[in-house]
Order: structure tokens, then C-alpha cells, then sequence
């Protein structure tokens, strides 16, 4: 068997990547709609659609600029990627 040694910025990369891919299939979309709703009032339509300036892209906005002002190392681009998900506690 052979061993790989991953760095975490290589981590990141993969977890991105396929964040980014599962963002884009509407079953992830419907449920970062309703977590957006449920944790921020965003009343979005769960229809599963994004893209940029949708109101889902919008919403996720305001949700990653929130937990930037919490403190977290975070970027406010509209896309639920690695960071976005690694605000969020177990609860």
C-alpha cells in the first residue's frame, strides 16, 4: 500500500472542488436554501437554483459576511466551499 502525504492546502483544494461541484447539483442548492433560511430568515424559494446575483448567491453573502464578523478566516464570494462549512459547529 502506498502511503500519499496530502498537505492541508491541497486539502482544501479537493474539499473545495467538490463543494463547488456539489453546490452546482440542485439537491445541495435546496438544502443551503433551507439551512440560509432557517439560520438567517432568507426567504428563499427552494428551488434549488443559484448562480450569480441570485438571491441564494445573495443570501450566502450575508451569512459568510455574519461569520466574517465573528472572526472567521472566511471569504465572502457566495459559494459554500470549505470555509464557509467550517464555520459551522456540530449543532
Amino acid at each position: 500500500m502506498k502511503k500519499i502525504i496530502v498537505s492541508e492546502s491541497q486539502i482544501k483544494s479537493i474539499v473545495d472542488k467538490l463543494m463547488f461541484e456539489q453546490y452546482h447539483d440542485r439537491t445541495m442548492v435546496k438544502t443551503i436554501q433551507c439551512f440560509l433560511n432557517t439560520v438567517s430568515n432568507a426567504n428563499l424559494v427552494i428551488d434549488g437554483l443559484s448562480g450569480p446575483n441570485s438571491m441564494t448567491e445573495k443570501a450566502l453573502k450575508i451569512f459568510q459576511n455574519k461569520k466574517k464578523q465573528e472572526g472567521f478566516d472566511i471569504d465572502i464570494d457566495g459559494i459554500w466551499g470549505y470555509r464557509t462549512q467550517s464555520t459551522l459547529s456540530p449543532d
